[in-house]
């Protein structure tokens, strides 16, 4: 067992028309066995021999590959590695080899309350350690974590991480990929979370913890995302719809979502002094919302005016470089102390 739902199998002495015989055995199996509902079962295939050397990194990783093709072709069928060679296959191996290792951190940027000042949550964002220490983005790893489904198991790893933090008395707001709206073990370290509070005397209160979705999340599943909402919600915990105003179908999630918060995206509050349009949206998104009984976060803030108008247009919250960089609040890892700890020959006979 790889993961929450992803299992391996290691064939000795056999060709691709034997693994495909077998992955078919399992599948047949599965569909017999009376699962209701139905249990679907991609399967990636690939190959390796006595000449050639392999790691099992790399051999997970070709795996994997195939496995995306067999999902992306509509799941539930099988597909052989083709010796595809791309950027994503490196990404895939170091993004494995950092949850192996324990190399991902968290940065916290505050969202302010505009009626008092007062920073009341703090979103965390996450990080990836590269071999000489350096914080990678999200942004050059996350599109292949969620391809090739690794993001569950890096979300359920922040959502730990976050939980401990509120647990603690801090308000704090997870982001959550589609790919992991739904997932029962978030779902359950939420509940252990929520049952460990009364006896701790601390933690979960409601409107501690937000759980952030973007839209395009939110539409690539309706009934999943409404179903993870009001099991949250059912929690104790607040959601968040991100990047709110760049779907097609913004306002109808309202309807739909139980979701306490809307954070106005970026796109709309970068230019927002200098540009009409954005002002008019933010107004209008703000007043639908208020309607509505949600509370309004603008994200993206970069300047004292920016940040008055905001405030005259009742947006609830903000957050932004102007209000606080990300920082980051996890302590050194213990691959950083041993990191740390290595020597070069010559640093050595210096001592």
């Amino acid at each position: 067992r790889l993961g929450g739902d992803e299992f391996a199998v290691a064939l000795h002495e056999a060709g691709e028309h034997e693994a495909l015989l077998v992955a078919e055995e399992i599948r047949r199996h599965l569909a017999e066995h009376g699962i209701d509902p139905p249990a679907g079962v991609s399967v990636g295939i690939a190959l390796f021999a006595a000449d050639r050397e392999l790691v099992a990194d790399d051999l997970l990783t070709a795996a994997d590959v195939a496995l995306y093709d067999a999902k992306q072709a509509g799941g539930d069928q099988s597909r052989v590695y083709q010796g595809d060679t791309t950027a994503a296959l490196g990404w895939v191996g170091r993004i494995r080899g950092a949850l192996d290792e324990q190399r991902f951190v968290l940065y916290a940027q505050p969202i302010l309350a505009l009626a008092d000042e007062r920073v009341t949550h703090r979103e965390l964002l996450v990080r990836m350690l590269s071999d000489d220490g350096d914080a990678i983005l999200p942004g050059s790893f996350i599109p292949t974590a969620e391809r090739f489904g690794l993001i569950t198991e890096i979300d359920r790893w922040v959502t730990a991480q976050g939980l401990a933090l509120a647990a603690q008395g801090e308000g704090v707001s997870i982001n959550l990929s589609a790919h992991s709206m739904g997932d029962a073990g978030i779902l359950e370290q939420v509940r252990c979370a929520a049952r460990a509070a009364p006896a701790a005397r601390a933690g979960l209160r409601p409107g501690q913890v937000i759980f952030e979705i973007t839209e395009t999340a939110a539409m690539t599943n309706m009934r999943d995302a409404r179903a993870f909402a009001q099991c949250l919600n059912d929690l104790g915990c607040d959601l968040a719809l991100d990047d709110f105003g760049t779907g097609f179908g913004s306002f109808s999630y309202l309807k739909h979502l139980p979701s306490r918060y809307l954070k106005i995206d970026i796109e709309f509050v970068r230019d927002l002094l200098a540009n009409a349009t954005d002002q008019r949206v933010v107004r209008a998104i703000t007043d639908v919302g208020h309607s509505l009984g949600k509370l309004i976060i603008a994200e993206g803030v970069e300047d004292r005016d920016t940040l008055a108008l905001l405030r005259e247009y009742g947006v609830d919250y903000a957050q932004g470089l102007y209000l606080g960089a990300p920082q980051r609040i996890t302590p050194p890892t213990h691959w950083e102390r041993e990191l740390r700890g290595v020597r070069t020959p010559a640093q050595q006979r210096a001592r």
